[in-house]
């Protein structure tokens, strides 16, 4: 009887222990589901720069919502990529954003992840599950091709400052252009830009014809200094500060007459973008809008690309995990350009082209956009 007793009470404890399991265990299961995280998954520091990672957490953490909760993961933490992505799944997270090196996204892609990813770089392949940013830092020439060719321009002047950066947007600018370029010249740094400028430019050798003119006259001649009329563009690669001066020196020669195309080549300052310099002469540009809104608002650029891209993997994130069976078909407006997703899910970025002229910078080709 004492047996029975025990194995009634055995029972008991047994039903009792299944009832407390469903509550430490059965009931938490949606408040799981609701808690997962959105994870960044963050390349090496070694590959792709310990301020890229930073600035792309950076701006990541700047969409967030609040009721979200953001967990990170760092190849440098781990022996090799797989083990990265192990830590990973076992976060649980609803989406992953990142990696940024080209090699990880490719691992990544290998690794068939049953989660969406929104990778910050692209492979030659492709998954369902991954959208892949396809920004190149040859946008803006690529761009710039196609409207001069569009605007029938074809006989164009390149100058361009001597970086490694500006080599490389250059040589793809040739690479794809189908104007005639009539004269190419390269200026070591801003101490020769001006020289640089009226050499290409002619200014140069009718300032002589000028001079010897005077001289034979023995009195002043009141002229301006003739300057090429054989071509209908210059092309300028080089950082704001120096573009600035080449538009003030090229509008105030030509007038409205001669256009000027900028690609930026970087190694600006901070305060390159605060416009201290009411009467810019007038250029073009195609750029990005994190870049355009802080000419805009006369303020020091703050932001990097990096951070433009970490804001608009988290916009489009949280636009993925709100329609997961509907892909966007429109684009819309991200800090990086005008986004959309193309067949192979690669996020493609359009660039903005941007006039710029006495203190003021305007989109000249906006275009509507699914916000």
């Amino acid at each position: 009887m004492q047996l029975f007793k025990s194995s009634d009470a055995i029972l008991r404890s047994l039903q009792r222990l299944a009832q407390l399991s469903y509550l430490l265990f059965a009931l938490p299961l949606t408040t799981w589901a609701e808690q997962q995280p959105i994870v960044v998954l963050l390349s090496s520091a070694e590959q792709v720069g310990r301020a890229a990672n930073d600035q792309l957490l950076m701006g990541a953490r700047r969409y967030l919502p609040a009721d979200q909760t953001l967990k990170v993961v760092r190849l440098d933490d781990f022996a090799h990529f797989q083990a990265a992505w192990r830590a990973t799944v076992q976060l649980n997270p609803k989406i992953v954003i990142g990696p940024l090196h080209k090699g990880d996204v490719q691992q990544l892609i290998q690794a068939s992840p049953k989660i969406p990813v929104i990778a910050l770089n692209q492979s030659a392949l492709v998954h369902p599950q991954v959208w892949q940013f396809a920004a190149t830092a040859e946008q803006p020439v690529y761009q710039l091709a196609m409207h001069l060719a569009e605007k029938s321009m074809t006989e164009l002047l390149m100058l361009e400052v001597s970086s490694s950066h500006a080599n490389r947007l250059s040589h793809s600018f040739l690479s794809v252009q189908d104007a005639r370029i009539k004269e190419r010249l390269m200026y070591q740094d801003s101490e020769q830009l001006l020289a640089a400028l009226y050499a290409i430019t002619g200014y140069h050798k009718s300032r002589r014809r000028i001079t010897q003119l005077e001289k034979l006259l023995q009195e002043p001649i009141v002229s301006m200094p003739w300057l090429r009329q054989d071509v209908e563009a210059l092309v300028l690669f080089a950082p704001l500060a120096d573009a600035l001066e080449v538009s003030h020196h090229v509008d105030y020669a030509w007038g409205q007459s001669f256009s000027l195309y900028w690609v930026d080549t970087g190694a600006n300052a901070m305060s390159d973008y605060v416009r201290s310099t009411p009467n810019w002469g007038r250029m073009k540009s195609f750029m990005p809008f994190y870049q355009i809104e802080a000419m805009q608002q006369q303020r020091a650029k703050q932001d990097s690309f990096f951070t433009a891209l970490g804001e608009d993997a988290m916009r489009l994130a949280l636009m993925r995990l709100s329609h997961p069976h509907a892909l966007p078909k429109t684009s819309f407006k991200g800090a990086t350009g005008y986004l959309t997703l193309d067949d192979e899910q690669r996020i493609q970025a359009r660039l903005p082209l941007v006039w710029l002229g006495d203190g003021q910078v305007e989109i000249v080709d906006d275009m509507s956009v699914a916000e």
